[in-house]
């Protein structure tokens, strides 16, 4: 981190650069992830144009990186709480510091990296003109728990900005096809 976000931003620059060549709307863009994808799709809708972590990748550095809409499936929101949110069904928390969510900042523990952990949580982003979010995790998730869903969620709402948010009860990390069909659904309405 931020190697990708910055990847992300780029790649939204750069759809917006080339809209009309490729003849689609630029200001309706959506982004759907899973698991660490759904962070980095959070990390988009919740950052907008926030300089800090935009990066030159790409370039168009002229061109906005905001998206219009977001889908979150089990993405973390919040890292510097994960691991006092993780009980002992969590897949990483036996395997400490060697696991993703240490490494992704680096040799160590996340916690001896506050400040570039703290720039990668989308809820530190949050504001009220957010792009309208979808959320979905898993009530029985042992990768990322779903208290992870529920803080980014507290954080939308606090700020007035637009969120659908479903805990599925008895789900883990993985989801089926009635959420990939209300995904459609979400962005069809919202886009």
């Amino acid at each position: 981190f931020p190697a990708q976000i910055h990847d992300c931003k780029g790649a939204i620059r750069w759809r917006r650069a080339h809209a009309r060549e490729y003849r689609y709307d630029p200001d309706r863009i959506g982004v759907w992830g899973v698991s660490a994808g759904g962070h980095l799709a959070a990390l988009l809708g919740a950052s907008g144009d926030a300089k800090d972590i935009e990066g030159a990748v790409g370039g168009n550095l002229g061109v906005s990186s905001r998206v219009q809409a977001v889908s979150d499936y089990a993405g973390p929101t919040d890292m510097l709480q994960y691991w006092a949110q993780a009980d002992d069904t969590n897949v990483f928390k036996k395997n400490r510091p060697d696991n993703y969510f240490d490494h992704l900042f680096g040799a160590g523990f996340l916690e001896d990296h506050k400040d570039l952990v703290r720039a990668a949580n989308p809820i530190v982003y949050v504001t009220s003109d957010a792009p309208p979010f979808q959320i979905f995790h898993g009530d029985k998730d042992v990768i990322v728990p779903v208290g992870q869903a529920e803080l980014l969620v507290a954080a939308l709402k606090a700020k007035g900005a637009p969120c659908d948010y479903t805990a599925i009860q008895g789900a883990g990390h993985g989801f089926g096809q009635l959420q990939y069909r209300a995904t459609i659904a979400f962005f069809e309405r919202v886009l």
